[in-house]
């Protein structure tokens, strides 16, 4: 799944990355899978040009029934972060039809219906407050250029005491 840097703020399991990239790179990738529950992503998106950043798939901020939700044809078509779902020059969500256009224009034919119903359930499973924050929103703040996570090294109850920026990562890391 091409999701570039947007991978390490996503779950996916060592079976979706891409075996065309570097084995670097994969092993990189293999060593982060494993340790995912030992990492905290400390940086969630409290600004509308963050909220706009985060990947819309695979991410443990957009579940729908408490799981991550990922649409291989919608990445195929380039819809990948929360701004694919938005008019930018005045921020607000797409409808349903100019979803389902993008759908179209990345080669990817499915009924109107499964478009709508998809398109549902992945606004339903955004954060509420991303939501509320893209159609009231009025300017546009500096956006956090990398994602941050912690990873705990100090006894428990004490604050993590190191943190983890993601810089240059290539943009087809995961298939």
């Amino acid at each position: 799944m091409p999701l570039g840097r947007l991978t390490l703020a996503t779950k996916y399991l060592p079976q979706h990355i891409n075996p065309n990239i570097p084995l670097y790179h994969q092993e990189l990738l293999r060593a982060w899978s494993k340790h995912q529950c030992h990492h905290t992503k400390i940086n969630l998106p409290i600004v509308v040009s963050d909220n706009l950043q985060e990947p819309l798939f695979r991410s443990l901020l957009v579940q729908h029934n408490d799981q991550p939700i990922c649409y291989k044809h919608w990445i195929s078509a380039g819809v990948i972060q929360v701004k694919d779902l938005c008019y930018i020059a005045i921020l607000g969500l797409f409808p349903v039809k100019a979803i389902h256009e993008l759908l179209a224009h990345g080669n990817i034919a499915q009924p109107f219906q499964k478009t709508i119903r998809e398109y549902q359930d992945l606004i339903h499973a955004l954060p509420p407050y991303w939501i509320q924050a893209i159609v009231t929103s009025v300017s546009s703040a500096s956006m956090t250029v990398q994602p941050s996570f912690s990873v705990p090294n100090a006894p428990a109850g004490q604050p993590p005491s190191t943190s983890v920026r993601v810089e240059h990562i290539s943009s087809t890391l995961i298939s």
